[in-house]
């Protein structure tokens, strides 16, 4: 079955000291529920807002090939008018994170964050990461101003099982106009502060 959606409007939401905002989809062929926050302002201090697919997939026929599979829950980050709008602010502190997770046959869900200011300090990160066979979740981030500091990372990361490991999901960061327009303003800051995309192969080790 579809997972469980998780939808919160608030003019400010904090998550905080190791809180969690989660929803999984384990096994089957289950589509991932949802993670929708319609906010002011969000603020995340050594929190995590997460989607987990973990989908095998059914075979239909038994003829050994997987006919159905899910696909990842996508978290969405955006004002608190809906679709369209733009949080005040999104802040990432403390070793914060925003994940996307797939594992199995299931592509991963998509991170959207529309926010007139991002602000990632203190190794926060926003991530897609895929560990099997589909494709990781894209990241659109579509701001006015963002700034990284402290180590704070937007990741796409591609976990090489097998030769047959999916490929890792697109980043995109641009500004709050239209699809591909330029933000105002965007500073990295600090060693090991960046934006990604990374291979990890560990298909050929014995």
């Amino acid at each position: 079955g579809r997972g469980g959606d998780v939808r919160m409007t608030a003019d400010r939401l904090a998550n905080e000291n190791g809180s969690a905002i989660f929803t999984a989809t384990l096994g089957g062929n289950g589509v991932g529920g949802e993670v929708l926050l319609k906010v002011g302002r969000l603020s995340l201090l050594g929190g995590l807002i997460q989607s987990v697919t973990t989908n095998v997939g059914t075979d239909l026929n038994g003829d050994g090939v997987v006919d159905v599979t899910g696909a990842g829950g996508n978290v969405t980050v955006q004002g608190i008018q809906g679709a369209g709008t733009a949080a005040n602010n999104v802040a990432l502190s403390g070793g914060s994170q925003i994940v996307s997770t797939a594992e199995g046959r299931a592509d991963g869900g998509g991170i959207s964050i529309r926010a007139t200011s991002l602000n990632l300090d203190g190794a926060s990160t926003i991530l897609s990461s895929t560990n099997g066979t589909g494709r990781g979740g894209d990241i659109v981030v579509s701001v006015q101003q963002a700034s990284f500091s402290g180590g704070a990372t937007i990741t796409s990361s591609t976990n090489l099982l097998d030769a047959d490991a999916g490929a890792g999901g697109a980043i995109t960061v641009q500004g709050l106009q239209d699809p591909g327009s330029k933000a105002d303003s965007l500073a990295l800051t600090d060693a090991g502060t960046g934006i990604n995309e990374t291979i990890n192969d560990s298909s050929n080790q014995g």
